[in-house]
């Protein structure tokens, strides 16, 4: 607990961050109102302090956050790290120690300031170094579904957080490929992904056509024709044979019947 006390910036200290005018209201208890805005970022600062000391770092964190869209404060990116720290979101804590020390570039030394510095350091040594050989050269890679900075190439350098991760990959004419990595904290060591091609559809060539040239020279096409023309003037036969005797019938089947006679 007192470590944290010593890493957190307190209340006092975003205050004396405010613009001149505003600090000296709140030296003397805060004898003239803040500006709502000020008066509401503040109010988050201090309520990310308190959920800090009790070790909740994840709803400080959204404090601090909070404030910080109201008021951008060198104190307030400073607990918005040191809160990715404690959470063990080393990537994220990195980069916002190093905003914190571009933000106070220039000033005097102080305790702040070396301690941004070495827990950037920290946070530093406790990513995991994974090598990724990737095939094929020009995949694009996506570490917990963004993609990594090294665009082409293999192998690529992954810097994770402790914990699991999912490692996706595609490239065109490949299926997706998908990899899962647990790594603890300061581990250096390598994977691998190749991708699978996608399988082109077979073309398949229709059956030549029978030997011998045109269907009209197979005698089997001929011996079934035959077969259905003897076959309908025997129907047809039939049904005059059953019409004899009454009027004579003028219709079609006559006109069939002298055609199938001539």
């Amino acid at each position: 607990m007192v470590r944290v006390r010593l890493a957190l910036v307190s209340a006092l200290a975003f205050a004396l961050a405010l613009p001149p005018g505003i600090v000296p209201a709140i030296a003397r208890a805060q004898d003239a109102p803040l500006d709502p805005a000020q008066a509401e970022a503040l109010a988050l600062f201090r309520r990310g302090v308190e959920l800090g000391e009790q070790d909740r770092w994840a709803d400080a964190l959204e404090h601090f956050r909070r404030s910080r869209a109201i008021a951008e404060r060198p104190n307030t990116v400073f607990n918005v790290a040191f809160a990715l720290y404690r959470l063990g979101r080393f990537t994220q804590a990195i980069d916002e120690f190093e905003q914190y020390l571009a933000m106070t570039e220039g000033q005097p030394p102080s305790e702040r300031r070396d301690e941004a510095v070495r827990l950037r350091g920290e946070s530093v040594a406790s990513l995991a170094e994974i090598t990724l050989e990737i095939a094929p050269l020009d995949a694009r890679v996506l570490l917990d579904g963004e993609p990594i900075r090294e665009e082409t190439g293999s192998p690529r350098t992954l810097r994770l957080d402790p914990g699991r991760h999912v490692v996706r990959a595609n490239a065109e004419g490949y299926e997706e490929g998908a990899l899962t990595i647990s790594v603890l904290a300061g581990e250096h060591g390598a994977r691998s992904m190749t991708l699978v091609a996608h399988q082109s559809a077979e073309i398949v060539d229709p059956p030549p056509p029978p030997s011998g040239g045109s269907i009209l020279e197979d005698p089997v096409f001929w011996v079934i024709t035959g077969v259905v023309v003897i076959g309908a003037g025997v129907a047809i036969g039939a049904g005059v044979a059953a019409t004899q005797g009454g009027e004579d019938y003028r219709g079609s089947t006559g006109v069939v019947l002298r055609a199938l006679t001539f």
